[in-house]
């Protein structure tokens, strides 16, 4: 199977606001530009010389087939056609409103952007707290991803939910240790290795194999 790789230059897409039919010349010099060579001109179509796949660099993006390469494109580009639209209607309205509606427009689209930047600059904050605390508690640092829901709440709510998460998370990995060492106990009456503790059925067998032993009298003894 050919692995096809690409570096994909999102912003050219982004920044593509032309009309429909450029946004197609270029998806359709796209798919002519990767041939039979495979996405991002490797000649070889992602194998070495030695037939062996060929691990793409950091950072490059590997696709199984020139179907999934295509689709990608596509989805990119309409979405980028459809920015473009929405773009150019919301100027056509703005152009249509007097100057005081204009006014009023770009101040509500100020206060937007504003409004998006703290809450921004908010979740970055309480993401660095957060990371601070796993840190200090020697936790995995994998655990923010759970904090995603909360992040953009004030400091004070986080620190609610990171103790809740840390309880909960603290308690399952206590129950797991328990569940191990139970598993691995000394056996009663052993050399002290660990081994498998006997069912209810295994031990009242032996103790009945131990009392017909006792039961047979030595042919030796002189009592």
């Amino acid at each position: 199977m050919k692995k096809y790789n690409l570096l994909l230059d999102l912003q050219r897409f982004a920044d593509d606001s032309g009309s429909d039919g450029a946004g197609a010349g270029d998806q359709g010099n796209g798919s002519q530009g990767q041939g039979d060579n495979g996405a991002g001109g490797d000649p070889n179509g992602g194998v070495g010389d030695d037939g062996k796949p060929v691990t793409p660099p950091a950072g490059q993006i590997t696709f199984a087939s020139q179907a999934e390469l295509d689709a990608v494109i596509n989805k990119h580009v309409t979405e980028a056609v459809e920015k473009s639209k929405q773009s150019q209607q919301q100027q056509k309205d703005y152009d249509k409103m007097n100057d005081a509606e204009k006014a009023q427009f770009d101040l509500n689209k100020a206060r937007e952007e504003l409004a998006a930047e703290r809450l921004k600059t908010k979740s970055m904050a309480n993401r660095s707290h957060v990371l601070a605390k796993l840190g200090a508690d020697k936790l995995p640092t994998g655990l923010i991803g759970l904090f995603d829901s909360v992040l953009s709440k004030d400091e004070a709510d986080v620190d609610v939910a990171y103790g809740s998460l840390v309880k909960t998370f603290n308690a399952s990995v206590q129950s797991a240790v328990d569940i191990r060492l139970a598993g691995s106990a000394d056996k009663p009456g052993g050399n002290g290795a660990p081994g498998r503790i006997d069912t209810a059925g295994e031990t009242l067998a032996k103790r009945r194999n131990d009392a017909d032993t006792k039961s047979v009298k030595d042919p030796w003894e002189t009592n």
